[in-house]
């Protein structure tokens, strides 16, 4: 690449196929029924969906390589951020903060420590599948459109 326009350009490229990814998972978990494959699936799309929204390295650009928010619509922005919030809080990382773990002492033998964090439970991820479903859609969409524009007027 010789310039970041061409990073970017780039980048909005190979975020349509983190968006095929993360929509393919989404769609895999109709086929299964075990809660452990559909979790797996669910936090892929996740991570997937996401990838292109965190921080990447570039060549050109000093500071975090990303796409755009311009791409997010903006009745989904609130929704965008939640998935991103449970990518960096609960899947990718162990944010101590978010999680605000609890660690307690029992005394009987055998003497063990106990702990309880926050973490999300199954039918919470199963509702995220179809408005992330439709989410991925409209910023693939739009990602689609930024590539062209950039097609038209730059190369």
């Amino acid at each position: 690449m010789k310039n970041l326009l061409e990073e970017e350009y780039v980048l909005s490229r190979m975020a349509t196929g983190d968006f095929d990814q993360a929509k393919r998972s989404l769609l895999m978990v109709k086929r299964y029924k075990r809660p452990e494959v559909i979790i797996a699936l669910i936090k892929d799309a996740i991570i997937s969906y996401s990838r292109p929204f965190s921080s990447n390295r570039g060549g050109f650009r000093k500071k975090k390589l990303k796409i755009g928010n311009d791409v997010i619509p903006n009745d989904q922005r609130k929704f965008h951020n939640k998935i991103l919030m449970i990518r960096n809080n609960l899947v990718a990382h162990t944010n101590l903060k978010y999680r605000n773990p609890k660690l307690v002492k029992v005394n009987e033998p055998p003497l063990n420590y106990p702990i309880s964090y926050k973490s999300f439970y199954y039918e919470d991820l199963l509702e995220l599948v179809e408005p992330l479903i439709e989410l991925i859609e409209a910023v693939k969409s739009n990602t689609y459109e930024k590539i062209r524009s950039i097609e038209n007027n730059h190369f």
